[in-house]
């Protein structure tokens, strides 16, 4: 995997939007969007630097990118925009929309979809960050449920599924959620119902 060009990584903490449109997800988009049940694996193909949106609107770009061969997580659509979280080498995660005429699947992540948890109600109306962390707390929960710990090649799998979903950094990324979110009770809801024993 390609890391995000050096110029991307100085601008993942400042955000260009165009303007007040920018700023909120569209009630239609949180409707209308399709969540993708498992998450999927996407690649970039695009040849020029794919951007992050916002939103899912052309002019809300938000200064952050990932090139050619660069693996996103995709967690839903809406009318060709995919709804992604990125995570380079440091570790740093990014989330956003991205249009999709820049991307291929590389399928589902998970061993047998069939088994997945349902996602939770709340999820399609959260921010696409929200949405994210919650799917990959449910996603995690399920994969450490099937984990036997007896070094098989299901375990292997599994482990390896649970490390690009980077389920040891749950924790953390939660604790930022929950920071970042603290005025918006439906994310902090959705978390609390997501984390709970």
């Amino acid at each position: 995997m390609k890391p995000f060009l050096p110029m991307a990584a100085l601008l993942l903490s400042l955000p260009a939007f165009a303007g007040p449109r920018c700023d909120k997800l569209p009630l239609r988009v949180e409707k209308e969007q399709t969540p993708l049940r498992p998450v999927h694996r996407m690649i970039v193909t695009a040849a020029r630097p794919l951007f992050f949106h916002s939103v899912p609107d052309r002019g809300c770009a938000t200064g952050v990118f990932v090139v050619r061969d660069n693996a996103l997580t995709a967690y839903s659509e809406w009318k060709g925009w995919y709804s992604v979280q990125h995570s380079n080498e440091k570790g740093e995660m990014t989330s956003g929309w991205v249009k999709g005429h820049g991307l291929k699947s590389a399928g589902a992540m998970g061993l047998d979809t069939r088994i997945l948890p349902a996602p939770a109600a709340a999820a399609p109306r959260l921010p696409p960050d929200a949405a994210a962390v919650v799917d990959r707390v449910a996603t995690c929960a399920h994969f450490a449920g099937e984990f036997n710990g007896d070094q098989s090649e299901q375990d292997r799998r599994i482990n390896a599924t649970m490390t690009e979903l980077r389920c040891d950094s749950l924790e953390a990324d939660v604790a930022a959620l929950r920071r970042k979110h603290s005025n918006d009770p439906a994310v902090l809801k959705a978390v609390e119902q997501a984390t709970a024993p």
